[in-house]
């Protein structure tokens, strides 16, 4: 640098000119928000169908303790009938002699305790089926409801 403003005008002097650009191809922040978007589909796509796996998951269950209720109810009614022969050969043996009055009251108990396990088994029956037409989202159409 130091000869170069003395020797502009000569032949020896060399001028160099250098231009930097930076400049990245396309647009980064487009592709990056189309990706995003893309993404967020994808997971919105995973999403419903996962709430469309538990929903059928929620009334496969709900019909199943359904089905066990009303079982529920069979046995409880079988019981119930069996008691129910209990008590009357109970009572048959207390006017022979043979039983005492206990045993009656045992087995009248027994009985009572049996129609109550019976109509608890309805009740739940009741409940499980009221469960399952919430899962399958029937419940207000099947109560007259109609929603807009």
């Amino acid at each position: 640098m130091g000869n170069a403003w003395s020797e502009i005008g000569g032949d020896g002097y060399a001028v160099e000119v250098g231009l930097r650009l930076s400049r990245s191809l396309g647009d980064r922040a487009e592709t990056a928000r189309d990706d995003e978007m893309r993404f967020r589909q994808e997971q919105a796509v995973v999403a419903v169908e996962n709430l469309r796996l538990k929903i059928g998951r929620t009334i496969r269950l709900a019909a199943n303790e359904f089905e066990r209720a009303l079982k529920q109810i069979d046995a409880s009614a079988e019981t119930r009938r069996l008691q129910t022969l209990t008590v009357e050969s109970e009572i048959e043996r207390f006017r022979v002699g043979t039983g005492t009055a206990l045993q009656v009251a045992q087995a009248q108990r027994d009985l009572l305790s049996s129609r109550i396990d019976e109509q608890q088994a309805r009740v739940a029956a009741r409940l499980a089926l009221l469960q399952l037409y919430l899962a399958e989202g029937s419940l207000l159409q099947r109560r007259g409801i109609v929603t807009p």
